[in-house]
């Protein structure tokens, strides 16, 4: 089943009209909700791994996905499966008005129903305040959630959230909801004072796990391999979390787990890393990871960056360990790569660098190499479907 997905400022008035006409399927669960620029994603997954050792049934939506829809439909770590998928789709497809994220929420929360989840842990799409997920938690829908996570906050999405730190803070701010607890993720100090008075002003608790030296430590110790990297600050939050809703869980369970597409070693002999870092501080935050797990090796880089992103600031960002760089074109047909671009603001900072047709192709040059793909979602979902 295909469904096209549009980019567009979300509703959600939208999802309101669309939670009322479908009897509230939002209602009856434990929500958690996050939102961020980078690391919401993981820290869903990580809070969903956790919550499921302490004996919830989680339902988990998160959005991309890298190559199935059905990998934003989640229960206890599985896949909505096709079938389920279709015959519950097709029945938010008559809705004049619910656009292709809509229907993939509205399919999510009936069959979180159908399989009897007690708790839903819900990712927004894009921005917070106006996002379509915003409206599950209104006080006359299905009520403050008992979480809510912001992570890192980033340039991303700056033509519907604002062109500075603090505008985009507070469209993420806007889940905030009073009656919740809420977890901050270490971040610049102006979009925590933003993300504190949204706090104060709803009067509920908030907590930045960064401050934490005893769960920083913890987290260290018991995963000293996810803590090289940048998911240490995604792991905090869900630890946070976790202990913010009175449940008690061994950080152990974590071991091995891996959200794809992120920081996701395919290969270790010769290595083979795939990462979507999409925008730069997601590509800083990698270019850290990948300096403090590996040595300060450099790679052969496999690099697709739609044309709508920051490829300067991505470029730039990863600079320091970048050995050569192909380029693969990669995203739907209007924000396709702009190759010629990408190889000429490459050839710009003496990178030596070549195109390739696909992702195969790349990966079969590059055969023996140490090699890291980035810049793209699609990109690590192209990688990881052929490995």
């Amino acid at each position: 089943m295909a469904l096209g997905m549009t980019a567009r400022l979300p509703g959600r008035d939208i999802m309101r009209k669309l939670l009322k006409a479908h009897s509230h399927p939002e209602r009856g669960f434990g929500i958690i909700h996050i939102a961020g620029t980078n690391g919401k994603g993981s820290t869903a997954f990580y809070l969903s791994k956790l919550m499921e050792a302490c004996g919830h049934k989680v339902g988990l939506y998160t959005s991309p996905h890298l190559i199935r829809l059905t990998e934003r439909i989640r229960v206890d770590g599985r896949q909505i499966s096709e079938e389920d998928f279709t015959r519950l789709a097709r029945r938010f497809l008559k809705d004049e008005d619910a656009t292709a994220s809509d229907v993939l929420l509205l399919t999510a929360l009936y069959y979180f129903k159908e399989q009897s989840c007690d708790l839903i842990i819900i990712e927004t799409g894009l921005g917070g305040r106006l996002d379509s997920t915003n409206a599950l938690t209104d006080e006359d829908m299905g009520g403050a959630p008992i979480l809510t996570v912001i992570t890192k906050i980033g340039y991303d999405h700056t033509l519907f959230l604002g062109d500075t730190l603090e505008k985009i803070a507070s469209e993420k701010a806007g889940i905030i909801k009073p009656h919740t607890k809420v977890v901050i993720s270490d971040n610049q100090p102006s979009v925590v004072d933003v993300m504190a008075k949204r706090c104060r002003n709803e009067n509920v608790f908030w907590t930045m796990p960064a401050d934490d030296e005893g769960l920083i430590n913890e987290i260290k110790e018991k995963l000293p391999d996810a803590a090289l990297t940048y998911q240490l600050g995604n792991i905090a939050a869900a630890a946070a979390g976790v202990r913010l809703l009175g449940e008690s869980v061994a950080l152990d369970v974590l071991n091995k787990s891996c959200f794809p597409g992120r920081f996701q070693i395919v290969r270790e002999n010769p290595l083979l890393i795939v990462d979507g870092a999409h925008n730069p501080d997601g590509a800083s935050a990698l270019c850290r990871s990948v300096t403090a797990a590996f040595c300060g090796r450099r790679f052969d880089c496999i690099i697709g960056i739609v044309r709508d992103k920051d490829a300067k600031g991505i470029v730039d960002a990863m600079l320091p360990v970048i050995k050569s760089a192909t380029v693969v074109e990669t995203g739907s047909a209007k924000r396709r790569t702009d190759s010629a671009g990408l190889i000429t603001l490459l050839n710009d900072r003496n990178v030596p660098c070549e195109k390739r047709d696909s992702v195969k192709e790349a990966l079969e040059a590059l055969a023996g190499r140490d090699v890291l793909v980035f810049g793209s979602l699609y990109l690590a979902g192209e990688a990881i479907s052929l490995l």
